[in-house]
């Protein structure tokens, strides 16, 4: 299994899980809906990472999802974030970053429902449950809600996108073949969202020949990405190989929190491509400003909180995904690091 094999190998440190549901999902009768499974999914989730240590509860989550289990992952996590009672507040706040393999954001590309759902059944060789794979129909007011609250969803925690798309058609019998989910419907259509074409139909995305398929290098590589950008990496720089800064804000930074002595060694959050300094103020008011740069070492974002000055070290909350900048007497100014999300970073691949 790809899962198991490449990802342990490529990544390392990285732990697999599989979770497994009922292949003939659209025949169970007994589960219910999306949203039935999602639930169940969250608990499974939810007790496995209860029954580990504290840290390992706090390690970000990557999920990956083909074709209608995207849909449960989305109502997962559109549960997760309306729970009132936040028991799924672990789950939400550790989840970083969701690949989409063939899932029907946008439903059935306008095809007739019936005709898409015979379609879709075909490719799988199983009968349909019609009131769940009525979701995929694109006049469903179902499917339209959970796709648009999950780019909302989305935008506010600073998840990381990917969509993996077929570029081939799926056999649905000896001299026919069709698309089941096409690009502009595997498409999310959200910000710094990754595109990936696959040379597989439908049901081959998440099948690969060996360890050297094309397919199978590429969408390692995006997960491979996904952890850069989903685990920041805080470290020290020199603020002497920096371009200037704007005219109100200086480079200052602390050797010691209650002394006013300089250090050279920087201290810097790096996430992904992206590198944040903190940098203080002319008028020396108790603020700091966070400028992003990106590798030409252009100013790709800027954010600004009152309560602390003069940088002295940058501590990362992982459980909150908050990241502190420490500055004079301890004083610190907190981001949500969905908050330092760099707009219009986007990748695409394939």
């Amino acid at each position: 299994m790809w899962l198991r094999d490449s990802l342990s190998e490529q990544i390392p440190g990285a732990r697999v899980m599989v979770y497994g549901y009922n292949a003939n999902v659209l025949l169970d009768v007994s589960t219910g809906r999306i949203r039935t499974f999602a639930q169940t999914f969250l608990e499974g989730l939810r007790h496995q990472r209860d029954s580990e240590s504290a840290e390992a509860q706090e390690r970000p989550l990557i999920l990956l999802a083909h074709s209608m289990g995207g849909l449960i992952v989305k109502q997962a996590l559109l549960i997760a974030n309306a729970r009132a009672d936040k028991r799924f507040d672990s789950i939400l706040n550790s989840a970083g970053a969701v690949m989409f393999l063939g899932t029907p954001h946008q439903g059935g590309n306008g095809v007739d429902m019936g005709t898409f759902v015979a379609n879709f059944v075909r490719a799988f060789g199983v009968k349909a449950r019609s009131d769940i794979i009525r979701s995929l129909d694109p006049r469903s007011m179902v499917l339209f809600d959970l796709t648009d609250d999950f780019r909302q969803l989305v935008d506010a925690k600073g998840i990381e996108i990917s969509t993996l798309f077929e570029i081939k058609k799926t056999h649905i019998g000896p001299l026919k073949s069709i698309w089941i989910v096409e690009e502009q419907s595997a498409v999310l259509g959200v910000t710094r969202e990754r595109k990936v074409a696959i040379n597989a139909d439908h049901a081959h995305l998440c099948k690969f020949k060996s360890s050297t398929d094309r397919s199978l290098v590429t969408a390692v590589q995006v997960m491979k990405e996904f952890c850069k950008d989903v685990v920041p990496i805080i470290t020290t720089r020199s603020a002497s190989t920096q371009p200037p800064p704007p005219d109100e804000l200086k480079y200052t930074c602390l050797a010691d929190p209650d002394k006013l002595d300089d250090t050279p060694e920087y201290p810097v959050l790096i996430l992904g491509q992206i590198t944040y300094w903190a940098l203080s103020h002319l008028d020396n008011r108790y603020g700091m400003t966070i400028l992003a740069y990106n590798s030409n070492g252009s100013i790709v974002g800027r954010w600004s909180k009152t309560g602390a000055r003069y940088v002295h070290h940058i501590e990362y909350h992982k459980g909150m995904r908050e990241v502190a900048f420490i500055g004079q007497g301890n004083l610190s100014v907190i981001f949500k690091l969905a908050e330092l999300k760099v707009s219009g970073h986007t990748s695409r691949f394939g």
